[in-house]
Formats: structure tokens, C-alpha cells, sequence
């Protein structure tokens, strides 16, 4: 189920960039970007203990790419939000992990992801930075997760099909919202116009 969904959600977003964006360079990239990942999915490699999916290695690096790019400016505000979610993150698997009762009756992935999701849309408004927040807080709190995991548990699965399918979830419902407000604004400014048009007459 899984590998399914999250199948599903790349490959729709592949033909949204695809066949919906304008042509430029940065739709060429994207979509070549979301191919990849369909490809890498389902692989990883092994250091001893410790397992590593590529999918996680290729998230982490263009979420700190994107990062990057943000500049000095809002660097420092951009880690303290980074920080808030890559804590509710770890803090809500851990808390599936170790009092599963309170999950009894809802699926720990939907749930780990609808929490993240509203956390992360609630934190900044634009679309790109929803993204830039969403990689980063994820990579680096299944990375704090698996830390404090192993302690007790080896081997170590960073990256695993609970994070995939996490990662899609919380994908698609940031992309829904995003779209959704975006639809909303457009409308709302239709409105406005047509308010000031019959104003003007």
C-alpha cells in the first residue's frame, strides 16, 4: 500500500510539471528531478548497521540546496521553523512508537502526516518555501528519529517505506492546500475587480 501511494503521488506529479507547466528550464529540471525519484525509490545501501535509502540522500540534498539559496536574511528563521518541524516530526513517531494507544484508532501514517502538514502550512504562507521547510524538516527528523532509536534498536533503516509513505502524504496535502488557496485568491481578486469595474460605470 505504501509503494503504491507513493508511486501515485510522483507520477501525478510528473504529469502535472509536465504537461500543465509552462515550457522553461525549470519544468525540464523538475520533471527530470521527479523521475529520478520514481527510479531511486525503491533502493538503498548499507554502512555496516546502519541502512540508507536514496531517496532520503536525494532529499537531503536539495532541501539544503534550496536552503541555501534563501540567503542570510532569513537564514536564522528558516532553521528555528526547520527545528519546529523536524521536532514535531521525531516527537510524534517516537510517541506512536513508545504509547501506541493513543493511535488505536487512526492510522499513524495519516496521522504523523496531517500534523505535519497543517504544522508546515501554518508556519509560512508561500508555496516554495511550504516545499523548502517540508524536505528539510522531514530529512532531519527521521535522521533525529533513527538517533535516538538507536540506542536501542539496530539495525538502522533511515529512509525507510514509513518515511516514503509519509513524505507522499504530506506532499499531497500541502499541494492541495497550496492550490486550493491559490484558487481562493484568484477568485477572491476576480471579485474585487468586477466590484471596482461596476464602481467606475
Amino acid at each position: 500500500m505504501e509503494n503504491w501511494f507513493s508511486y501515485f503521488v510522483l507520477w501525478s506529479s510528473w504529469i502535472i510539471v509536465t504537461f500543465l507547466l509552462d515550457k522553461t528550464k525549470a519544468r525540464f529540471f523538475l520533471g527530470l528531478f521527479i523521475l529520478s525519484l520514481i527510479l531511486i525509490l525503491p533502493y538503498s545501501f548499507q554502512m555496516r548497521v546502519v541502512h540508507i535509502g536514496f531517496l532520503w540522500l536525494c532529499m537531503s540534498a536539495i532541501g539544503l540546496f534550496l536552503f541555501v539559496r534563501f540567503g542570510r536574511s532569513q537564514l536564522y528563521l528558516n532553521v528555528f521553523m526547520t527545528f519546529i518541524l523536524l521536532c514535531c516530526y521525531t516527537s510524534i513517531r517516537l510517541l506512536q512508537l513508545y504509547d501506541p494507544v493513543w493511535f488505536i484508532y487512526m492510522n499513524q501514517h495519516w496521522t504523523t502526516s496531517v500534523l505535519y502538514s497543517v504544522l508546515c502550512i501554518y508556519l509560512v504562507s508561500s508555496y516554495r518555501e511550504r516545499m523548502v521547510l517540508f524536505i528539510n524538516g522531514l530529512v532531519y527528523g527521521e535522521l533525529l528519529y533513527w538517533i535516538v532509536l538507536s540506542v536501542y534498536f539496530r539495525p538502522i533503516y533511515i529512509g525507510d517505506t514509513t518515511f516514503i509513505y509519509i513524505s507522499a502524504i504530506s506532499l499531497l496535502i500541502i499541494s492541495c492546500w497550496s492550490f486550493l488557496d491559490w484558487c481562493l485568491k484568484g477568485v477572491a481578486h476576480a471579485v474585487q475587480k468586477n466590484i471596482r469595474e461596476k464602481k467606475t460605470l
